[in-house]
C-alpha cells in the first residue's frame, strides 16, 4: 500500500470526529475521489461508525438505509476478486459495490463543514465532483446527457445527509433518463446561497442560475427548503424542479 493511502487511512476516524483541520479534510476528501481502495475502506469505517444512522425529525431517511449499504459492502468484496459467473450474475453484484463506493460518497458530504457563505457555488461543485467520480459510483458515466422531464421517470441512486454550516441536510441523487439531478434537503430556513447567488433566468416561477454545463434552483414547500441541481439547460432544470415541488410532500418524483 502506498505511503500516502496508509496516511489517508489514519486519518479516517479523526475525519468522522470531525477532529480534522479544514485543510486536511479537503486533503482526506480529494484523495477519496480518485482512489478507490481508499474510498471503500473509508466506507467501511464510517458504517462500522453507524455516522449515518443518524436522525433528525425532518431528514427522511429509509429504515432500511444501512443495511442495505452493509449488505452493499459484504457483496462488493466479489467484485475485487473477479469470480468467473453468468453474466446476469456479474451485473448486480457490479450494482452492490456502486453501493459500498457510495457509503465513501456519503463521508464526503458528511464533511463539508468547510463550504463558505456561497453555497450555491459550492453545492454545484458537489454535485459535479459526485457525477463526476471514476469507477462504479452512482451518477458516474453519464457520457451523454438526455433529459425530458415529462417523459422520464426519476430513478434515486443514492442518498446521504451533510451537514453544510451545522445545518442538516438530505442530499439525494436521481438519474432522470441519463440526466444526472441532485436534491439537497433542509428547512426552511437554511440559506444556502446567502451570498453569489446570482439568478440567469426566472422560468415558470423558478429563478434559475447557470453555472457551467448545469443549472440550478431552489424553492420552500412543504416547511422545507429545497436545491435541485441537474446537469441540463435551464429550461429542463426548472421544469424538473416543477415536478419535484409538485410530488406529494417531498417524495421521490418516481414514487
Amino acid at each position: 500500500m502506498r505511503h500516502e493511502c496508509e496516511e489517508i487511512r489514519e486519518a479516517f476516524s479523526a475525519l468522522l470526529d470531525g477532529e480534522l483541520s479544514e485543510t486536511r479534510r479537503k486533503l482526506v476528501a480529494a484523495h477519496l475521489l480518485v482512489c478507490p481502495e481508499c474510498s471503500t475502506e473509508a466506507g467501511r469505517v464510517m458504517a462500522a461508525k453507524g455516522l449515518v444512522e443518524r436522525e433528525e425529525q425532518h431528514a427522511p431517511v429509509p429504515a432500511d438505509f444501512m443495511t442495505r449499504l452493509r449488505a452493499g459492502l459484504d457483496q462488493a468484496d466479489g467484485v475485487r476478486q473477479h469470480v468467473r459467473r453468468s453474466a446476469p450474475a456479474r451485473r448486480v453484484t457490479a450494482l452492490a459495490a456502486a453501493g459500498a463506493i457510495a457509503v465513501s460518497i456519503a463521508i464526503i458530504l458528511s464533511t463539508m463543514f468547510f463550504m463558505s457563505n456561497d453555497n450555491a457555488l459550492a453545492l454545484a461543485q458537489m454535485h459535479q465532483q459526485v457525477i463526476g467520480m471514476p469507477g462504479p459510483i452512482p451518477g458516474g458515466g453519464f457520457a451523454e446527457i438526455s433529459c425530458n422531464p415529462s417523459r422520464d421517470g426519476w430513478t434515486e441512486l443514492h442518498r446521504a445527509l451533510m451537514r453544510p454550516e451545522g445545518t442538516l441536510v438530505t442530499y439525494t441523487l436521481y438519474r432522470v433518463g441519463s440526466c444526472p439531478v441532485s436534491v439537497f434537503d433542509g428547512p426552511s430556513t437554511w440559506e444556502p446561497y446567502r451570498s453569489g447567488w446570482r439568478v440567469t433566468e426566472r422560468i415558470d416561477g423558478f429563478n434559475v442560475r447557470q453555472v457551467g454545463d448545469h443549472s440550478m434552483t431552489s424553492w420552500v414547500t412543504g416547511g422545507r427548503r429545497y436545491v435541485l441541481i441537474a446537469t441540463a439547460p435551464p429550461a429542463d432544470t426548472a421544469a424538473l424542479a416543477r415536478v419535484h415541488a409538485s410530488s406529494a410532500q417531498g417524495r421521490s418524483p418516481g414514487l
